[in-house]
């Protein structure tokens, strides 16, 4: 075989490995999870704490109430580090909780960690979303804590106020909380009553 040949030859082989490893990709993205339409986040996390305000979700829907969410963010991220720290007897205050409202704060659940010994952990926050207002000085929005080891979840209600520059905790909300198991990697957040799938 002549030299042009061979190199045709060798370049046949490796259009057909490409093909192969192509097809073999396509069937793995076809067998795979479909990726739900996502409502894009408009909120954009400003200092202080934008890593942990990375986990605040606001809907195009939402937009309305966004001033008030930037103004309550570093409250509401204070309150998901005071309840972690709290949960896990790290700390024995609530900074951000209104003093008559600490009997009514329900703690996220235990969380699983192996190895810890005899260290508690809780749920740690993994979203912040489903926003509404009732006026200037208040926010209502649900919480899902997430057990890192397992794909347990836990969701619940709050409802912020307004005092002076500070937002607090002031009850929980008319919505039941949840514990439900993830079981999709991709999916859209959900508000109770707007049709979202969740």
């Amino acid at each position: 075989m002549s030299k042009s040949g061979q190199i045709m030859k060798r370049y046949l082989g490796y259009l057909v490995f490409a093909a192969g490893i192509g097809l073999m990709r396509c069937s793995a993205v076809a067998s795979s999870e479909p990726v739900p339409k996502i409502e894009q986040d408009i909120y954009r996390p400003a200092p202080p704490f934008e890593n942990l305000k990375a986990a605040i979700y606001v809907r195009e829907r939402e937009r309305p109430l966004l001033p008030l969410i930037e103004d309550a963010s570093t409250s509401i991220v204070g309150f998901l580090l005071d309840v972690f720290a709290y949960g896990s007897g790290i700390r024995s205050d609530l900074p951000h909780v209104l003093p008559e409202a600490r009997a009514r704060l329900r703690l996220p659940p235990p969380a699983t960690t192996p190895g810890a010994g005899n260290t508690q952990r809780r749920f740690i926050h993994s979203s912040v979303y489903c926003w509404h207002s009732d006026n200037r000085h208040q926010l209502r929005f649900l919480i899902d804590w997430a057990d890192v080891v397992t794909k347990a979840r836990y969701t619940d209600s709050y409802v912020f106020v307004r005092r002076g520059t500070v937002w607090y905790f002031e009850k929980h909300d008319t919505i039941a909380p949840r514990h439900w198991m993830q079981t999709r990697r991709y999916f859209q957040l959900g508000c109770p009553g707007d049709g979202d799938a969740g």
